[in-house]
């Protein structure tokens, strides 16, 4: 089972190699005053896009990934905006 660090590690470099910013309790991580609630939660700007090479990331490190909930999440985003 990997270390918090090591999943860490591994998302900030899928972040940092495909220019995708960091908000809410992943930023207060690395700006803020770090304290761990043993997950980590990040958000990224949800583009249609984004969705698939979101997918492959996480399904290549052994995590959950749903399309189906993604381009849910995606497509309320817009409707909200309207």
């Amino acid at each position: 089972m990997r270390t918090i660090e090591q999943i860490l590690d591994i998302v900030c470099e899928f972040l940092n190699k495909n220019s995708l910013d960091i908000v809410g309790g992943f930023a207060v991580l690395f700006y803020g005053n770090p304290r761990t609630t043993m997950d980590i939660d990040y958000v990224i700007q949800l583009e249609d896009e984004n969705i698939p090479l979101q997918i492959k990331f996480l399904q290549e490190n052994g995590f959950h990934a749903d399309e189906y909930d993604m381009r849910a999440a995606s497509r309320e985003k817009y409707e909200n905006r309207k």
